[in-house]
């Protein structure tokens, strides 16, 4: 088993980072102080290291079903494909695939779990880190106990990128009207860009391209910008606005009224417009741009 070292090598690079969200930093808190209340359980053991076979089939049949629910979970979610999920996690595919048939007993490793859990910003459920204290699960070793491949794969995460950042839509817009706009971004529909860190705590964030060069050269066309849906516009904010037909701008608050907002282009051009609480189908504040 490794030293106390290793483990507080992990609890430095884990247990904290200001660009990840409180989700992630949660999900690897609990998995290092389960790694770490399973380490010191191990000495009661007296160094028995083996477990009977009836133990063994049962609780990894445990693992097993509460995996696959959390796995289905995350899919679910996101509305990606296990190939996705994979890709993005850095782990084969067929190992995702072969995880989520319920037909095997084939259970991964604490390992592959977490960098699962990281790729998603999905917390690693307390059921699941039960069940690995009940069984062996490492892929490849059926005599390693528990306690110490919890350990060794929370360690070895130390050397490797996960893509833990936590992630948001990348939502399509565009200027055109809707029935025009579909051939133009409908292959944004599913993609996903890393989370500015001011709104990691916020549930409706998004991001979106620039639809037009109405900003520029302030703002050009396709430069990334990042939005909220809480909370009302004031003066001052500059919003995305899109009508009812689907076409979507970006403006600066001028004034806010009872029969709607006043928005202008801060550019030159300085010209304003009225749009009515009516007109306005939907809007959105945005909190930072990314200029290319």
């Amino acid at each position: 088993m490794r030293s106390s070292k290793g483990t507080n090598r992990i609890k430095r690079r884990y247990g904290y980072a200001l660009h990840e969200s409180k989700s992630v930093i949660g999900a690897r808190e609990s998995a290092v102080k389960s790694a770490e209340e399973l380490k010191a359980g191990s000495r009661k053991h007296n160094g028995d290291n083996t477990m009977n076979t009836a133990t063994i089939g049962s609780s990894q049949a445990r693992v097993k079903d509460a995996v696959v629910s959390w796995l289905q979970d995350i899919l679910d979610r996101t509305e990606w494909s296990a190939t996705h999920l994979s890709n993005k996690a850095n782990v084969s595919p067929s190992t995702t695939l072969r995880i989520l048939k319920k037909k095997n007993d084939f259970v991964p490793s604490f390992k592959t779990l977490a960098k699962l859990s990281a790729a998603a910003n999905a917390r690693i459920p307390r059921d699941i880190l039960d069940a690995f204290e009940m069984s062996n699960v490492e892929e490849g070793d059926e005599k390693m106990p528990v306690r110490q491949s919890v350990l060794r794969a929370l360690e070895s995460l130390e050397d490797e990128e996960i893509g833990a950042q936590l992630t948001i839509p990348l939502k399509p817009v565009s200027a055109f009207p809707r029935g025009m706009a579909m051939a133009k971004t409908t292959r944004l529909g599913r993609e996903r860009v890393r989370c500015p860190p001011v709104l990691e705590d916020d549930r409706t964030a998004f991001a979106f391209q620039m639809p037009d060069d109405s900003l520029s050269p302030w703002i050009i066309r396709g430069a990334l910008l990042y939005a909220t849906e809480e909370g009302e516009p004031k003066v001052g904010d500059l919003i995305l606005l899109t009508s009812a037909d689907g076409r979507s701008k970006v403006r600066m608050v001028s004034e806010v009224d009872e029969t709607g907002l006043v928005l202008s282009r801060p550019t030159p051009f300085g010209d304003e417009e009225h749009v009515s609480h009516e007109d306005a189908h939907y809007m959105a504040i945005i909190k930072v741009i990314d200029r290319p």
